[in-house]
Parts: C-alpha cells; sequence; structure tokens
C-alpha cells in the first residue's frame, strides 16, 4: 500500500474531514492507539494515522495518508487553492 508521510499537516485535519464529510464520505471512531482519522464510502476506507515518534525528534506536525486519501487530499488542496 502507497502511503504519504508528509503531506497532511496536524492543525489541517479538521478541515480535511470536514471536507470528505461534505463530498459524502462517513467520519468514523478511529480504532487504535495511531489513527487520528477513519473515513469510508461505501467500500472505500481512508484512514489517517500518526506515527509513534517524530523523526526529526521535535513535535509532531504531519499525518499519514494511505492511497485512498493521498487522492482525496490532492483533491482537497486543488479545490482550497482555486
Amino acid at each position: 500500500m502507497t502511503r504519504s508521510r508528509n503531506r497532511l499537516l496536524v492543525s489541517a485535519l479538521p478541515d480535511f474531514v470536514a471536507y470528505c464529510v461534505s463530498k459524502g464520505w462517513d467520519s468514523q471512531t478511529p480504532k487504535g492507539d495511531y489513527e487520528v482519522a477513519r473515513l469510508q464510502m461505501g467500500r472505500q476506507l481512508v484512514i489517517v494515522w500518526r506515527r509513534d515518534k517524530n523523526l526529526g525528534g521535535g513535535q509532531l506536525v504531519h499525518l499519514t495518508l494511505d492511497a485512498p486519501g493521498e487522492r482525496l487530499f490532492s483533491q482537497w488542496m486543488k479545490e482550497r487553492d482555486a
């Protein structure tokens, strides 16, 4: 599974989830200690999670998206910047 580790800012998570919900995705309760958002539309599932530690040793700034989430994130960025 392809992942992007450095695209979604922690501070932008609420806006991203609100965008997804406006596009028909259902927001679900995250599972486990690392998931911070779980979205589902039909059989498609997008999971956003945090790493257990930041590679730079500082505060966690970015979240990880899986491949379907990466496409959704790109759409959100295009519409947000337009």
